[in-house]
């Protein structure tokens, strides 16, 4: 469309034309052209074209024709009619065109910014597109300006004939456009108009003195200078800057831009209408941005007034810049990362943020050491780095620190709260204060310090240790860790779901760990409270340390083994206390160790003599068993004493009523004062009974035993025992083995046994017991004479031999039985005989029937 056509027969031939002038059939005559168009698309049906005109339809005739918007999209051709030679009229058509398109030039043709300024270039951006084509085309370019104010007849602006053009003081107040004329690839002559410009703005530069400096009503640029300016954009987008000094800046309408430099002055800026921007810029010094922000926005800017300004960007660029909100009492949030913060839209190159007294949110950036201050109020800080630095006053609110970096320490003793918001493992510390630290989902590592802290482990694997003070810990998730040093404070400990375990350090002093104990576990330790703990660890270092527990149920310590009811492990502890149950208290090797069960029948196992074992009045019966070579028992309310190591023992009692009991090797066993129990087992023990009423046996081996004082039992068991009663009432028992028996002092009970025995009375009238098949006895001080000292008896009741069968069956003949010294009696019982050594039958020194017990 718009491109004009045209057709020529020059190639069309016929035959009847053919002549000796005309050897090529040419048409020569006249042709009638008739333009058709394809009505139906593709259907090869074409119609001759009609026009309509002010005189009626008329056919589009002639060799040229320029397609109209009605053939838009349809293809023509041409009907040729003509006069041959013969006076014929004949018709040819032309070829059809491909679909005529529309050829009318497009696109756009626009300025460079559509609200200029005097000295601000100006480029034509041509977008403009021909279906003709523009290929080697040349375009001519003229600049026009308005009428003064805008409107009017467009003039043409002398020599701005190029693509570009810096408007000057005579374009001010004037709008721009630019008219471009070029001819297409088809020939044509085309002519577009950029749409106009607002009014050219002035350019006003500064004098250094206080002025007033009004714009225009188009895109001014201001700038004020030094000393105390006014300047009022008017109209039109305005570049407007004071300045130093203390200035007024009023926008006017539309969307002005106005600069300020930190340290130009106190400014009063009113954007007025329009999306106003208020640009607060700064050197590479250090420097300091106050703000006060009220209702969303902000009102005072480096002490300067602001009003109707809808966007505030910052960009304080190098030195460390800090932004403050110190007159803020709105809660304000500031993200130097991302550049944000409350009443800007943006801000830059700012390292520090200070809130105001609201409940401020602050965050700083990654990579940067940053400063971070609260003010009043409860505040939330963000840090991305370690080093990054919050700052709280006393008093100024409850605070939390949250942290993205791997590790945090609260440095200000007025920030509580540290949280850990990050990814993977973290590691974060208290302060002196009442912290709440909470970790992540890593495997934390947590500390409260000071104070009396509150510890969250959360999900992980994570270490946790409430410091000084009285702390609340909870492991959450996870296998949870605690650690606890003695003298920290009174916990409150929360292990959560997981294998959670407790540990417990001492000091290089002399520790006491007090615990309680339910039977099943541990439900304090030191005074802290524990519930969902599974593993307990105690390692109290140095010093002389002890544990203590608090319970009913019975306990097993074993300080060798460094295991104990409860716990998982011990390790440097010397010294325990039991509850009131059934304790088993065992002591380490080369450790001089202080074991005490407290109520309850309890069991101490010792390795070193050394070792002190201590009981309370009334405390159970209670046994020490020994495994060190000698043990004696000091604790006057310890009652028994069991010799289980190796080797030979001397194992001493106190003067309470002790059961001493030896082991397999030869053992000395003393019983002491009071009313004791002494076994020797094996081997060749000597048992000594001291005072009190004692019972001695021998058990295997060669023993001997001695009564001592008291009325005692002796019992030497099997093989050959010297068994001696020593003063009291005593009974001897010879058992097995060749015997020697003294009963000592005191109106003894002599029984030799089986095998041949020698038998003693001592003082006082002794009774010498014989049973079946008690073998060759030997009586060395039998007292035959009651005149003469005391009459001993010898009891053969349990022969069954009585007063009627007496003479039957007991042999009663002096003689010589050692063969030398004076005659003595021989009493044959069978196959056993006694012999009485000493009395010779003679006068009253003589054995008969008296001298017996019978059945």
């Amino acid at each position: 469309m718009g491109q004009a056509l045209t057709v020529s027969t020059a190639g069309v031939t016929d035959d009847d034309n053919i002549s000796p002038t005309n050897p090529t059939g040419t048409i020569t005559g006249p042709v009638s052209y008739f333009w058709q168009v394809e009505l139906v698309p593709a259907s090869g049906i074409f119609s001759d074209i009609i026009i309509p005109t002010g005189l009626g339809d008329q056919f589009a005739i002639g060799s040229s024709y320029t397609p109209r918007t009605d053939e838009g999209g349809l293809a023509l051709r041409v009907r040729a009619v003509y006069q041959d030679a013969l006076g014929v009229l004949e018709t040819v058509f032309s070829a059809p065109t491909a679909a005529v398109v529309d050829g009318t030039p497009g696109g756009t043709l626009t300025i460079s910014d559509s609200t200029p300024t005097e000295g601000q270039p100006l480029t034509v951006d041509n977008q403009i597109t021909d279906a003709n084509g523009l290929d080697a085309v040349v375009f001519n370019y003229q600049w026009q300006q308005s009428q003064l104010g805008g409107g009017g007849a467009f003039s043409n602006i002398a020599g701005a004939t190029d693509a570009s053009f810096t408007p000057e003081q005579a374009q001010v107040n004037r709008q721009l456009r630019v008219v471009v004329n070029y001819i297409d690839n088809a020939g044509n002559l085309n002519s577009f108009t950029s749409p106009a410009t607002i009014v050219t703005g002035d350019l006003i530069a500064p004098n250094g003195a206080p002025d007033t400096l009004n714009g225009t009503a188009g895109q001014d640029n201001i700038s004020g200078g030094g000393g105390a300016d006014i300047l009022n954009g008017l109209d039109g987008a305005d570049l407007l800057s004071g300045g130093t000094g203390n200035d007024v800046v009023n926008g006017g309408a539309d969307n002005d831009l106005i600069h300020y430099a930190i340290g130009d002055g106190i400014d009063a800026v009113d954007g007025g209408l329009g999306l106003d921007v208020l640009n607060i810029t700064d050197g590479n010094t250090a420097s300091s941005l106050n703000v006060v922000y009220v209702a969303g926005a902000l009102t005072l800017v480096a002490g300067g007034t602001v009003v109707n300004v809808e966007s505030v960007a910052a960009n304080l660029q190098g030195g460390t810049d800090t932004l403050s909100y110190a007159g803020t009492t709105e809660a304000v949030t500031v993200n130097l990362g991302a550049g944000t913060a409350s009443g800007f839209a943006s801000i830059a190159g700012i390292e520090n943020a200070m809130g105001g007294s609201g409940n401020d949110t602050i965050m700083g950036s990654a990579g940067v050491t940053n400063s971070l201050n609260g003010g009043a109020g409860n505040d939330v800080f963000v840090v991305d780095d370690t080093a990054d630095v919050v700052t709280e006053a006393a008093g100024g609110g409850t605070d939390e620190v949250r942290s993205l970096a791997a590790s945090y320490t609260i440095a200000n003793p007025n920030v509580e709260n540290l949280t850990y918001i990050g990814t993977g493992n973290f590691t974060g510390t208290g302060n002196t204060a009442a912290n709440v630290v909470t970790g992540g989902n890593g495997a934390d590592v947590l500390s409260g310090a000071a104070g009396n802290d509150t510890v969250n482990g959360g999900i992980g694997a994570d270490t946790l240790s409430g410091g000084t003070g009285n702390d609340t810990v909870s492991g959450g998730d996870g296998n949870d860790t605690i650690n606890y040093a003695l003298g920290d404070g009174v916990d409150t400990w929360d292990g959560g779901s997981g294998l959670d375990r407790v540990n417990v350090t001492g000091t290089a002093a002399n520790n006491t760990l007090n615990v309680t104990y339910n039977g099943s576990v541990l439900t304090t330790v030191a005074g802290n409270t524990m519930v969902g703990v599974e593993q307990v660890v105690a390692d109290l270092l140095g010093g002389s340390d002890t544990l203590i527990y608090t319970t009913t149920a019975a306990v097993t310590v074993n300080l060798g083994l460094g295991t104990a009811s409860g716990f998982t492990r011990l390790v440097g502890i010397e010294n325990v206390l039991g509850g009131s149950g059934n304790d088993t208290l065992v002591s380490a090797a080369g450790v001089v160790n202080s074991l005490n069960g407290a109520g309850g029948n309890d069991v101490y196992v010792v390795h070193e003599a050394t070792d002190i074992v201590t009981e309370a009045a009334g405390g159970g019966t209670d046994e020490v068993r020994s495994v060190g070579a000698s043990y004696t028992l000091l604790n006057a309310n310890v009652e028994n004493l069991t010799f289980i190591g190796a080797g030979s023992f001397t194992g001493t009692g106190n003067a309470g009523a002790n059961v001493v009991t030896g082991g397999s090797g030869s053992d000395t066993l003393n019983g002491g004062l009071g009313n004791d129990t002494l076994f020797g087992n094996a081997s060749n023990d000597t048992l000594n009974g001291d005072a009190g009423n004692d019972s001695l046996n021998g058990g295997t081996g060669a023993d001997a035993l001695n009564g001592g004082d008291g009325n005692d039992l002796l019992d030497g068991g099997s093989e050959s025992d010297t068994l001696s009663g020593g003063a009291g009432n005593d009974t001897l028992l010879g058992g097995a083995g060749n015997d020697a028996l003294n009963g000592g002092d005191g109106v003894d009970v002599i029984n030799g046994g089986s095998n041949n025995d020698m038998l003693t009375g001592g003082l006082a009238n002794d009774t010498f017991v014989f049973q079946a098949g008690f073998g060759i006895d030997r009586i060395i001080d039998f007292d035959a004479n009651v005149a003469a000292g005391g009459q001993d008896l010898m009891d053969i009741s349990a022969l069954g031999i009585t007063a009627a069968n007496f003479a039957a069956s007991v042999a009663i003949a002096v003689v010589n039985i050692d063969g030398v010294g004076p005659l003595d009696t021989l009493v044959t019982i069978g196959t056993n005989s006694i012999g009485v050594l000493g009395v010779n039958g003679a006068g009253a020194n003589a054995i008969g029937q008296s001298d017996f017990i019978l059945s």
